[in-house]
């Protein structure tokens, strides 16, 4: 039961902060790829302010979640895996990122 409540809250968090997150999606894009592929870099430019964001925007209820902050920016690597990629220099979206985000978010939060 409780396993079933936690999965509960935790579906509910990601479904609240996947507006939030597609918005920073536009930010990533915009970031040098340097920036993007090396890890510290882009958990410094891209990781921590967006994390910065959700704590601001969650009232504190992140902290109903175990583990969540690291489970996050395990989330947030998984979707610059599977929605960037680098062409001509740039750092660009895939093509059907919002489409995939959602699903994306699940698999990257997932233990």
């Amino acid at each position: 039961m409780l396993g079933k409540l936690k999965e509960g809250v935790s579906g509910k968090a990601m479904a609240s902060i996947e507006p939030l997150i597609a918005g920073q999606l536009e930010k990533l894009a915009a970031l040098p790829p340097e920036t993007v592929r090396d890890d510290d870099s882009f958990r410094a430019k891209f990781v921590t302010p967006a994390m910065l964001a959700i704590t601001a925007i969650s009232g504190g209820a992140t902290a109903l979640i175990p583990r969540f902050n690291a489970r996050m920016e395990k989330t947030f690597f998984h979707l610059r895996d599977e929605l960037v990629i680098e062409k001509e220099g740039r750092i660009q979206l895939v093509d059907d990122h919002r489409e995939k985000l959602p699903g994306v978010l699940r698999a990257g939060f997932k233990e």
